[in-house]
C-alpha cells in the first residue's frame, strides 16, 4: 500500500517527536543517574578516605604515646633492655631479675594502659612479657603486627576474638637508638568508631569479611532497595592483608528525583506529540501540491528533456527550488560531457579547471615549475608501539585533518597519505606565482600547530618537513578504470630526500636552493650546506626554514654563527669550527650539534682525491 506525501509527513514528524523525546528522556536520565552514581562513589571514597585518616591518627597517637612511655616509664626501659642484654639503665639489674612483675605493677596505671582494649609488651625475642586482656591474645603467643614493629617501623593488624573486631597497633620502643622491644595497643571497631565514619561520607559502614576484599564497586540488594557498596581491603604497613569492611549507600534514594522528573517529561512528551500531529497535518496539505508540480519537472529532465520549464510564478521556497531546477536543465546538457570526469576527481580546483577548460590541457601530463612538500612523524614506529588499531587511527587522523587545514588555507593541494607522511604541491593545476612563499608559510603553520596542539600531548613524536621547487610533471596517472591526479619527477624526489635531511641536522624544516631563492626576502632562513642526496650525483645547496621575518624569539646569533662556520668547515677548519659552535651546541641547536660531530668524526669525511670538499652525504 502506497502512502501519501501527507501521511508520511505525519508519520515522519511523529517518529521524530517520538524520537527526540526519548531520546531527550533516555540522556536526561542517564545523566542523573551517572550523577548519582558519581556522588555515590564520592561517598564511598570519602568513607575510605575517613577511615585511612582516622587509622594514620590513631596510629600516630599510639606512636607518640609509646615513645613518652619508653622515655618517662623506667621500669619498661629497666625491663626491655635487660631482656636485651644492651644499654647501661641503673635499672636494668632489677629489670632482669623482676620483668614481668615490674611491667604489671607500674603499666596497668597508665592512661594509654586503662583507655585501650588491649595492651600487650614484647621483648626484641616476640616474647609477650605483659597481656592485658588474655581472651583475647594469650600469653607467650607472638602475634605477626608484633615481630613487624620489632623491626623498627609502626605496624597494625585487626583481630578477630569473641565475636568482636579490634584495630591493633603496635609501634617499637627505643632505647638510646636501639629497638627493645614493642607495645601493642588494641582498640574496638564498633558502632562508636563506624558511626562518625559514616555521617561524615553519608555512607552505611560495616565489617566484611576480609577474604572477601575486592576494592571494586558493586550493587547490593538488601530488603529490596539497591545499594551500590565496595568491599574496601584493610592493609598493614608491610602490605599485608589484615580486614576490610564494607560501605554502601541507597541508590533508590539518590535516584528518586529522577523518577519524579521522568513522569513530569512523558507528560510534557504526550503534549508535544498531540500537538506534532496536527502541525504534520497542516504542513502536509500546504506543501504537497507544488511538490506534485516540482516532481514532474523532475521527472521530464531526468527522462532527458532538458526543454522543459516549471516557470514557477510563486515567490516562496518552492517557486525558488523551480527556478533552480529550470537553471539545472539549461546547463545539463552543457555539461554532460564532462560530467563523467566529476567522478574521478577530489580536489575541487581540479574539477573547477576540468570545468572551465574542459578537461583536455590540465587532464594531460604538462611540466610545471610547482614546489612539493614531504612531511612525515619522527619516532612514529615506537609511538604506535602498544596502541590499539582504533586509538592509532583516531590520532593519525587528527594529525592529518591539522595538516590538511595548513595545506588548505594556503592554496596547497594533497596529494597522498602514505603510512604517517604527507605528500602535497603548489602550483598546479591551477598556476600558482607565489606557490614557494605559500609552501613555505604551511609549512611554518603545520610547525607551531604541531606544537601547540600534539606535542604536549605526545612529547616523543616529532615533525620532519621537506620542500623542493623545480619543474613537474603534472597530470592523471593510472588505469582507464582508475585514475589520480598527481605530479612526478626529480623535483618530487628531491623534496622527499630533504624530509629525511631533517633527522641529521636536527631541524624541522629543510629547503631546497631554488625555493630558498624565491623566499629569502619574506622568511628567515638558514644555510645549512652542500648536501649530496641518496639519488642525486650532484651537491644541492640546503636551508633550514626558521620562521616569518618579523617573529619574535628567532635566535639569529645561532644562525649568523653557523653561517659564518660553514666556510671554514668546508675548507677543513675543525678546530674554529668547534670554538665558535660549542656554546650553541651546548644550548641545544640542531644544526650546531650536527657540524660539530661531523668535525670529530673523520672518518665519516668524504674525500675525493685526497680533497675534503665540505659536501655533506646523506642516505636515504
Amino acid at each position: 500500500m502506497a502512502f501519501k506525501f501527507r501521511h508520511k509527513v505525519l508519520f515522519a514528524l511523529s517518529a521524530a517527536v517520538l524520537l527526540a523525546l526519548g531520546a531527550l528522556l533516555a540522556i536526561t536520565l542517564w545523566r542523573l543517574q551517572s550523577a548519582a552514581e558519581q556522588r555515590v562513589r564520592i561517598g564511598l571514597v570519602a568513607a575510605q578516605d575517613a577511615f585511612y585518616r582516622s587509622r594514620e591518627s590513631q596510629a600516630a597517637a599510639v606512636g607518640d604515646a609509646v615513645e613518652s612511655l619508653a622515655s618517662t616509664n623506667p621500669e619498661l626501659r629497666a625491663v626491655l633492655a635487660s631482656r636485651n642484654r644492651t644499654g647501661s639503665d641503673p635499672f636494668a639489674k632489677a629489670g632482669a631479675s623482676h620483668g614481668e612483675d615490674l611491667l604489671e605493677s607500674s603499666l596497668p596505671f597508665l592512661p594509654l594502659y586503662q583507655h585501650s582494649a588491649e595492651f600487650a609488651v614484647a621483648d626484641t625475642a616476640g616474647k609477650l612479657l605483659l597481656v592485658k586482656d588474655r581472651s583475647l591474645l594469650p600469653l607467650g603467643d607472638t602475634p605477626v603486627v608484633a615481630l613487624e614493629a620489632l623491626k623498627g617501623a609502626p605496624a597494625y593488624d585487626w583481630w578477630q576474638a569473641n565475636g568482636k573486631t579490634f584495630q591493633i597497633f603496635a609501634s617499637p620502643v627505643v632505647v638510646q637508638s636501639e629497638v627493645v622491644g614493642a607495645v601493642l595497643v588494641g582498640y574496638p571497631v564498633d558502632h562508636s568508631f563506624l558511626d562518625p565514619l559514616a555521617r561524615i561520607s553519608r555512607t552505611e559502614i560495616e565489617i566484611a569479611a576480609a577474604d572477601g576484599a575486592s576494592g571494586e564497586m558493586q550493587e547490593i540488594m538488601r530488603n529490596g532497595i539497591r545499594y551500590l557498596g565496595s568491599v574496601v581491603p584493610i592493609k598493614a604497613p608491610s602490605g599485608r592483608a589484615v580486614g576490610a569492611f564494607l560501605v554502601s549507600r541507597s541508590m533508590d534514594e539518590e535516584l528518586r528525583g529522577a523518577r519524579e522528573l521522568r513522569n513530569q517529561l512523558l507528560l510534557i512528551g504526550a503534549a508535544v506529540l498531540l500537538l506534532a500531529v496536527f502541525l504534520a497535518l497542516y504542513l502536509a496539505n500546504l506543501v504537497s501540491r507544488p511538490l506534485e508540480t516540482l516532481g514532474r519537472a523532475v521527472r521530464e529532465v531526468g527522462s532527458g528533456n532538458f526543454g522543459f520549464r516549471v516557470n514557477s510564478a510563486a515567490r516562496d521556497e518552492f517557486g525558488n527550488l523551480g527556478n533552480l531546477i529550470d537553471e539545472m536543465a539549461a546547463g545539463l546538457q552543457e555539461r554532460e560531457r564532462i560530467r563523467a570526469t566529476f567522478s574521478r576527481y577530489v580536489d575541487d580546483s581540479v574539477v573547477n579547471e576540468v570545468l572551465k577548460t574542459g578537461g583536455a590541457e590540465v587532464l594531460q601530463g604538462q611540466e610545471k615549475e610547482i614546489t612539493i612538500l614531504f612531511a612525515d612523524l619522527a619516532n612514529f614506529t615506537a609511538f604506535s608501539e602498544g596502541k590499539s588499531p582504533k586509538d592509532l587511527l583516531r590520532d593519525l587522523n587528527e594529525y592529518f585533518a591539522s595538516v590538511a587545514g595548513s595545506i588548505d588555507s594556503h592554496k596547497g593541494i594533497v596529494d597522498k597519505f602514505i603510512g604517517d607522511a604527507v605528500m602535497a604541491y603548489w602550483g598546479a593545476p591551477v598556476s600558482d606565482l607565489a606557490h614557494p612563499e605559500h609552501a613555505c608559510q604551511t609549512a611554518l603553520e603545520m610547525a607551531q600547530r604541531f606544537k601547540t596542539e600534539f606535542t604536549p600531548r605526545y612529547p616523543t613524536l616529532g615533525l620532519r618537513i621537506g620542500l623542493a621547487t623545480g619543474t613537474a610533471l603534472v597530470g592523471n596517472v593510472g588505469s582507464e578504470n582508475r585514475q589520480n591526479y598527481t605530479v612526478m619527477g626529480d623535483t618530487v624526489n628531491l623534496a622527499s630526500r630533504l624530509e629525511g635531511v631533517n633527522k641529521t641536522f636536527g631541524t624541522v624544516t629543510c629547503i631546497s636552493n631554488a625555493t630558498a631563492e624565491a623566499v629569502k626576502d619574506k622568511v628567515v632562513l638558514r644555510y645549512l650546506g652542500r648536501v649530496r642526496v641518496a639519488g642525486r650525483s650532484e651537491a644541492e645547496k640546503i636551508f633550514e626554514l626558521v620562521g616569518d621575518t618579523g617573529k619574535a624569539g628567532i635566535k639569529r646569533e645561532a644562525i649568523e654563527a653557523y653561517e659564518s662556520c660553514v666556510p671554514l668547515f668546508e675548507a677543513g677548519d675543525f678546530p674554529a669550527v668547534s670554538a665558535q659552535l660549542r656554546p650553541f651546541a651546548d644550548a641545544g641547536d640542531g644544526p650546531s650539534i650536527a657540524m660539530l660531530k661531523r668535525c670529530m668524526d673523520k672518518r665519516r669525511h668524504d674525500r675525493r682525491d685526497g680533497e675534503w670538499d665540505g659536501v655533506w652525504i646523506l642516505g636515504k
